[in-house]
């Protein structure tokens, strides 16, 4: 039996909507235009069921972005995710985005001897933070940060930290030092799609009626 897994971000600036098939992408859209998030979504929906010529009923489960991001499309995500768990009594799997930038990074960079520090805007010096090493194992918590130039010194000092996400480059403004890399980020669809299979088959699963997004600070907006 096919695994049809449906996957929601629409935590940050680019929105994804993807379908899988037993931990493969088998159809996905995106959307740009952040203030949009919210008609995308379904519409978004409706046509990768479309695509892949299968009905809501085909899903073993939904998985989203918990986030950080943005508080309203936080809130499009979930609420989303969760309707489709209630109406098809299918699991939820939540995933946080900071994780997901890093282990793109990591897969994009392949320094084992680095660590990996995603970064999201929350406007004027603040940024949505979380640190990372190769394996993927948690240095430092997903957070909100205020960045100066001593911000991660424990670490920039000791070994090369990669940083990227849109937030990064408040950061190179004000940071100078070799063991620091900033880099593009690279599109998170893969890594959501592969993270969100490998808790499907360990049954990894949320709780459809108390999961809440990961605001990490209630009052960023868009």
């Amino acid at each position: 039996m096919n695994t049809y897994i449906l996957h929601i971000d629409t935590a940050l600036t680019t929105a994804i909507a993807a379908l899988s098939m037993n931990g493969q992408c088998i159809a996905s859209r995106e959307n740009h235009q952040q203030k949009d998030h919210s008609a995308f979504i379904h519409q978004a929906i409706s046509d990768l069921m479309d695509e892949a010529s299968i009905s809501p009923s085909n899903l073993q489960a939904v998985a989203v972005t918990e986030g950080p991001g943005s508080y309203t499309g936080l809130r499009v995500g979930m609420s989303t995710a969760k309707g489709f768990c209630f109406a098809l009594h299918i699991p939820l799997i939540t995933i946080n985005n900071l994780w997901l930038m890093a282990s793109a990074s990591v897969k994009q960079n392949g320094m084992n001897h680095a660590l990996y520090c995603p970064m999201i805007d929350a406007r004027r010096m603040e940024v949505f933070t979380a640190v990372y090493d190769y394996e993927m194992n948690e240095m430092i918590t997903p957070r909100a940060m205020i960045l100066d130039q001593h911000a991660f010194s424990e670490y920039i000092h000791k070994q090369p930290v990669i940083f990227s996400g849109n937030g990064s480059g408040k950061f190179k403004d004000i940071v100078s030092h070799p063991n620091a890399i900033f880099v593009e980020m690279v599109n998170t669809t893969e890594a959501f799609i592969q993270r969100a299979y490998e808790k499907y088959l360990s049954n990894d699963f949320a709780s459809v009626v108390d999961a809440i997004p990961f605001y990490a600070k209630e009052f960023y907006n868009v």
